[in-house]
């Protein structure tokens, strides 16, 4: 039988694997840099190289890039820095991989420590973590009707479903320009900087994705001139920025995660020739998901008298959108320091990197607990020493309603830090106060039948014989007419005019007229 199909995208997790390894490597200071003394502080950047897909796993090849900020030995020239390569390889099972898959990675650097071996090599370990999955779009085909069905019945279910219309990775390029105060000595070198991303902000647009908040570039650098002081410089910059996307459309439902990617910071002269401006090259890494939400009409189920038709049935598992929502959360912690670490005379910067440690999920929604890393770059009151770090950490709990959530649903989680401030109440103790961010798109998954085909078989006539030409039927609890109407081989249309029913809608204790038609209908 012909029947009137609907195509409909779905999106399932198709493998997932975790790796974890131990990087430790030793590396000597360059010639040009001056001999180390005491490390200030240490950053690391993950950057990957190569990907490739084979059967059942993943490998992947990069570098640890490591930033080391110290305090010279020798006294002409008392910070420096200097940075290194790690590299790596790594082999991750995905069992059910496959070469044309296209693998989705994300990593995270923890533990990094930088050491002195000795005033010419450093000794740099971590422990990388590497996530990746395997997403596939598959199409599905649901019956939503029959084509010039004047005798036959059709039941009809209404579902509402959310489709993957696009995935795909893309970057986002933003250019700042920051010019140094009139106060401030020229740049010679910059030592140290560091570059962050707040409150972003995600819309779409037809054919385009905007992007908007703040970044925040934080640069410490020597003077020009000898005998001078390090100096630093801290801006805060709103950013729009738009990217071309012709699957976009106002009326799709974004989940988009975005995240700081490369950026550099180079020094240039300003219009006078001397030293004073610094252009930042940022690349916003964004994980697009598009989703769009349809209320569907599909087939679930056909009957006509005298006929027996018997739909074939393809269970699938389609996805409806159960909640997206950002909930904010503030935060506040002290930390104070240790009797060996130098006393703070001023800060200079903070970082903070939002990790999530557990997410429950609950009938009501999910529960999200985690913590701040917090770094504190400051000036310290030795002339030895005159810059330290002190790190510190502020948890945050917080409930994200979604009323209704079980374990069977899925959910993207996406934690952003709004703010942080960070101010002295002596100087062994620091106040910090956060503001995270937390949005999360969670979906529901429900098994519907899908009708691929309808078969006709022979009618059971014996059965149809059984059955009465006239009846009075009491409906039992759970009845409905469209179950009722195939029992006794009539339709609902008759039992309504033979009832003096204006609606569907019954209730158990109703009585009913039923006159069979399997006669009219041969």
């Amino acid at each position: 039988m012909e029947l009137l199909k609907k195509k409909i995208h779905m999106n399932r997790l198709k493998c997932r694997g975790v790796s974890q390894l131990s990087l430790e490597e030793d590396f000597n200071v360059p010639d040009s840099k001056p001999d180390v003394g005491t490390i200030v502080e240490s950053s690391g950047e993950v950057r990957m190289d190569d990907v490739k897909v084979g059967t059942g796993q993943v490998t992947v090849r990069g570098v640890l890039s490591i930033q080391v900020l110290y305090i010279a030995e020798r006294k002409e020239r008392l910070v420096s820095h200097m940075e290194t390569a790690v590299p790596f390889e790594e082999t991750i099972r995905l069992e059910g991989a496959e070469s044309k898959d296209n693998v989705r990675l994300k990593w995270n650097v923890e533990d990094l420590n930088v050491s002195v071996i000795n005033s010419r090599k450093l000794s740099g370990k971590a422990v990388l973590t590497l996530s990746a999955c395997v997403e596939e779009n598959r199409e599905v085909m649901a019956a939503t009707g029959i084509p010039s069905a004047e005798k036959i019945s059709m039941k009809m279910k209404q579902v509402r479903l959310l489709q993957m219309r696009s995935q795909k990775k893309d970057i986002l390029r933003v250019k700042k320009e920051i010019t140094l105060p009139s106060n401030k000595p020229n740049i010679q070198e910059i030592l140290w900087n560091d570059v962050q991303i707040r409150g972003v902000q995600v819309r779409l647009l037809d054919g385009k994705i905007e992007a908007r908040g703040e970044i925040q570039i934080f640069f410490l650098y020597e003077p020009e001139g000898e005998n001078s002081t390090e100096q630093w410089i801290e801006v805060t910059q709103p950013f729009q920025e738009q990217l071309d996307c012709s699957e976009c459309l106002q009326s799709l439902l974004p989940d988009v995660e975005v995240t700081l990617g490369k950026y550099g910071l180079e020094i240039r002269a300003d219009s006078d020739g001397e030293d004073r401006t610094v252009q930042a090259d940022i690349v916003l890494d964004l994980d697009i998901k598009l989703y769009e939400e349809e209320n569907v009409q599909i087939l679930e189920d056909v009957h006509t008298p005298g006929r027996q038709l018997l739909p074939v049935i393809q269970e699938e598992m389609c996805e409806s959108l159960l909640m997206k929502n950002i909930a904010s959360c503030k935060a506040v912690s002290n930390v104070k320091m240790e009797s060996s670490q130098p006393r703070i005379l001023q800060i200079c910067h903070s970082r903070g990197d939002v990790k999530i440690d557990e997410i429950m999920v609950t009938q009501e929604g999910l529960k999200v607990e985690g913590v701040v890393a917090v770094s504190i770059l400051y000036i310290t009151a030795d002339d030895a020493k005159p810059f330290a770090v002190l790190h510190g950490v502020v948890p945050f709990q917080q409930k994200i309603e979604a009323e209704g959530m079980d374990g069977s649903c899925k959910y993207s989680l996406h934690g952003d830090l709004e703010q942080l401030s960070v101010s002295m109440l002596d100087s062994e103790e620091i106040e910090m106060k956060a503001n995270v961010s937390l949005s999360a798109f969670v979906v529901r998954e429900d098994p519907i039948a899908c009708i691929q085909e309808i078969e006709e078989k022979e009618l059971d006539w014996k059965r149809i014989q059984e059955l009465p030409s006239m009846t009075g039927y009491v409906v039992q609890p759970g009845d409905t007419l469209w179950e009722i109407a195939k029992k006794y081989d009539t339709t609902i249309e008759n039992i309504q005019e033979m009832s003096g029913l204006e609606t569907e809608e019954i209730k158990a204790g109703d009585c009913l007229f039923i006159v069979k038609m399997v006669d009219a209908a041969v």
